[in-house]
């Protein structure tokens, strides 16, 4: 294997430029004294195309953004007299377009050549890019875990006051913390679009698959545009569980020849659903309007800003029930 030497005479200076270039690394100075800069071409590219590569020191602290501007300033002042390594970052704003550039070098006497100072300029866009992300994303995850811990608060609560065994209460807290386990797992993983969505059509299908053993009793009519915010994943789930856990007890679950349709469509800037039960036979609405059940139904839709109606008919029950799209 033959072995490059690097500090041969071979490594010329447009070698050098050209290498490091392509790592995005920019070279640049500037003379404190006369306010101006020079730019090498990559350089003059992360501010936007400048025209020349020598520039006064105002045209560029113009493009800084206006959120980091003075702090920049100041930094870039102090780094031609104090000493050692320095590195700050700042956003530049031009074009319509956000860049966040790393200005690095050596402050003091160790950067300069005349009456000029020597540094580099690193495009650290796609850092700082990742770096919102992740913030975005342990906010987020913060966020939907209050929820879920005050909803569970909440269930337990409920579910307490009214639970006559402590059989009982298990049994029904059990049954709905699987719901929002599976609810959690649409809202935290997979299903979540880019906008971090998820389709109430995955949420539904999730939640149902259990009564639909057969795959005839459920007919799940939702189209894919039909998305809602990963953080109220948990009320969809909870309205849903308590829908189909009447029917389980009283309706289309419940009876021979039962079955349940659910459609959903977006109306303007609100999310429309339809929960029909046909082929059974009901007298009253599930556990009644005065059921723990119902008021967990009514206040969680009212939680949302949404309205929400019941009708029953010699065929059915039809629960109808809207919600901003944004809830």
């Amino acid at each position: 294997m033959t072995m490059y030497d690097v500090t041969s005479d071979d490594w010329s200076l447009d070698g050098f430029v050209r290498t490091i270039h392509q790592g995005g690394v920019a070279l640049w100075s500037w003379a404190p004294a006369e306010k101006r800069v020079q730019l090498d071409a990559l350089a003059r590219q992360f501010w936007g195309g400048l025209d020349s590569d020598v520039q006064p020191l105002s045209a560029l602290f113009r493009r800084i953004d206006a959120r980091d501007r003075e702090e920049a300033a100041a930094r870039w002042w102090q780094s031609a007299e104090a000493p050692g390594p320095y590195a700050f970052d700042f956003r530049i704003a031009h074009g319509g377009e956000e860049r966040w550039i790393s200005a690095r070098g050596v402050g003091g006497d160790g950067g300069r050549q005349g009456g000029w100072v020597r540094a580099i300029f690193v495009d650290t866009t796609q850092e700082h890019q990742a770096e919102e992300a992740q913030r975005r994303l342990a906010s987020e995850m913060a966020h939907r875990l209050a929820n879920l811990f005050a909803v569970a608060g909440a269930l337990t609560a409920a579910a307490a006051r009214e639970a006559e065994t402590v059989s009982d209460l298990v049994g029904e807290l059990r049954s709905r913390f699987a719901d929002l386990h599976t609810a959690a797992n649409l809202a935290m993983r997979g299903a979540v679009d880019s906008k971090g969505r998820v389709g109430l059509a995955d949420v539904t299908a999730a939640l149902l698959a259990a009564y639909d053993r057969d795959g005839a009793a459920v007919t799940v009519d939702i189209p894919g545009d039909v998305t809602i915010e990963g953080d109220t994943v948990t009320n969809y789930a909870l309205i849903i569980h308590e829908l189909a856990t009447n029917a389980a007890k009283y309706g289309a679950f419940a009876q021979p020849g039962g079955r349940l349709d659910v459609d959903a469509r977006r109306d303007g800037e609100r999310i429309a659903l339809c929960w029909q039960e046909k082929g059974c036979v009901l007298s009253e609405a599930g556990d009644g309007p005065a059921g723990f059940g119902s008021r967990l139904l009514d206040q969680t839709v009212a939680s949302m800003d949404g309205a929400l109606a019941r009708s029953l008919s010699a065929d059915g029950l039809t629960v109808r029930f809207t919600v901003p799209s944004a809830a």
